[in-house]
């Protein structure tokens, strides 16, 4: 009893992160889900369902390339579960990747003056507490195990840059490169977070001494998983791009609307889109953590290592809203939401101490929300496009089919300048209006717009299973444009306020 005392003593902040996450758990799923009667309610959805086909697949030891569609290391961290009901053979791995992440993030926020209970509060109240993302943390994505890795990661970097700053040993030193080997492992992009981790641990590594040491020991253990990992992918695929790789190269990063993207995913997509919100509005507290971000960095005994943790996290954001696929439009229905989940803890963490420097620098504290909130009350005011004006959205008559059939249907909208197909060039998604709004992607739609269906697979595209669904669109076709509009900008009242005025709905007068 004595010895179990000591245990709740010392890890009484990680149990009560494990309660609550299993709470929450048993909380979101029916009663036949929990006796193992039913599939979860996410047991059906293509990400998941690729992801337990592969881990059963290494259960058994099969390497059929036809049965791994996503990069590897979530897989296999499920494998050892997946003879149980899938419910239960994600809960266990995810748990852990949660309590992984959360002992990354509680070295962090020691970095900070932040105790560990504090930190867990802060933490509980950005994941797993917080509405509309705590899901994201239950149901199976391989950013649950990337947020861990990443975590773990930044915790001990933060040991490094200090303050107070610890001599890197070599085991130390070696393990932090084997974290930075695994995170794009998990996730390809991610390997600009696993970079710029890396170089800017380089400062602190050469300026003491035997520090060329511990940089060959980082770059051990990096190369080591990665060997490791690189040899199952030769068994399985050989020397050839995987379909999943493919995509997402077709998808592609597109910087040139970089701009556009940041307007629409983090302030309002409304009426661009038909439906949605920015991610501000649902999480209004995050210019708070940016303010903070910037704050720390003016701290002259904080700067290096507020700048490990600004410079991936604003990249990987960059990096993110410039993914052609990261559309508004699945931002919350289908989940995409999950690619920032590990941001927001530490969003959490700068806000508080934003909260924290009110009191002691209520000047700097006032100017760093300033120059936050000035770029977040930006408008993109939806006007009327002339015939033959570059034109952001078109709008046409929808037929009596579902959401699905349209949203990833093979088709095309072509216009003066030639054919844009449908998820890589354009989107096309139904509004509640009988409209069907053709977002543009790529470049801007160029006037005598027509919608038409395609048979079979676009030119020069990956036939990946995924890109457009098989139901036949009813006529009549091709389908004229019914209006088109363009971004008009401005300042004004946050659109990521109440009472909301940016969504206001189109006009078609």
């Amino acid at each position: 009893m004595e010895g179990f005392s000591r245990v709740c003593r010392a890890q009484g902040d990680r149990l009560a992160a494990a309660l609550a996450f299993l709470l929450l758990a048993a909380i979101k799923s029916d009663r036949t889900t929990l006796k193992g009667l039913a599939p979860a309610y996410w047991s059906g959805w293509a990400d998941q369902s690729h992801y337990f086909v592969s881990a059963r697949a290494f259960l058994h030891g099969a390497l059929r390339p036809d049965l791994h569609w996503y990069p590897l290391l979530y897989p296999l961290l499920l494998a050892p579960f997946a003879a149980l009901p899938d419910f239960y053979a994600s809960l266990a791995p995810d748990l852990l990747c949660y309590l992984a992440a959360l002992a990354g993030f509680q070295l962090v926020a020691a970095r900070f003056g932040v105790g560990r209970w504090l930190a867990l509060g802060l933490f509980l109240a950005a994941t797993i507490l917080y509405p509309r993302i705590a899901s994201q943390w239950l149901i199976p994505w391989t950013t649950t195990l990337s947020a861990a890795l990443i975590w773990l990661a930044l915790g001990l970097a933060s040991r490094f840059a200090g303050p107070p700053a610890r001599r890197p040993t070599l085991g130390l030193s070696c393990g932090l490169g084997a974290l930075l080997g695994l995170i794009p492992l998990c996730r390809p992009a991610d390997a600009v977070l696993s970079g710029l981790i890396g170089l800017c641990l380089l400062g602190p590594l050469l300026a003491r001494p035997g520090g060329w040491r511990g940089l060959a020991a980082l770059c051990a253990g990096g190369v080591a998983v990665i060997a490791a990992y690189l040899g199952l992918y030769l068994a399985i695929y050989g020397p050839h791009p995987t379909p999943y790789m493919r995509l997402s190269a077709a998808f592609g990063l597109d910087f040139a609307r970089l701009g556009w993207k940041a307007y629409v995913i983090l302030i309002e997509p409304r009426p661009w889109y038909p439906y949605g919100q920015g991610m501000l509005a649902v999480l209004p507290w995050l210019p708070l953590g940016a303010a903070g971000l910037l704050l720390m960095l003016a701290r002259r005994g904080r700067r290096w290592l507020t700048a490990l943790l600004a410079l991936p996290a604003f990249a990987y954001t960059v990096m993110m809203l410039a993914y052609t696929d990261l559309l508004p439009s699945g931002l919350w229905r289908y989940n995409n939401i999950h690619y920032f989940k590990w941001l927001l803890p530490l969003l959490a963490l700068f806000a508080w101490l934003w909260l924290r420097q009110c009191r002691q620098r209520p000047a700097a504290a006032a100017l760093a929300l300033a120059v936050v909130l000035l770029p977040a009350c930006l408008h993109l005011r939806p006007v009327a496009a002339g015939p033959r004006e570059p034109a952001r959205l078109v709008l046409f008559s929808s037929p009596p089919v579902s959401f699905q059939a349209v949203y990833f249907g093979r088709s095309l909208v072509a216009d003066r300048l030639g054919p844009q197909y449908n998820l890589l060039d354009i989107h096309l998604v139904p509004g509640r209006d009988g409209l069907i709004y053709a977002e543009a992607l790529r470049r801007p739609f160029a006037g005598d717009e027509e919608w038409n269906v395609l048979a079979g697979i676009p030119p020069s595209r990956p036939d990946t299973g995924l890109v457009g669904d098989e139901v036949t669109l009813p006529g009549p076709f091709p389908r004229p444009a019914l209006a088109r509009f363009r971004p008009a900008p401005g300042l004004g009242w946050p659109c990521w306020l109440p009472p909301y005025l940016c969504a206001a709905p189109l006009s078609l007068k």
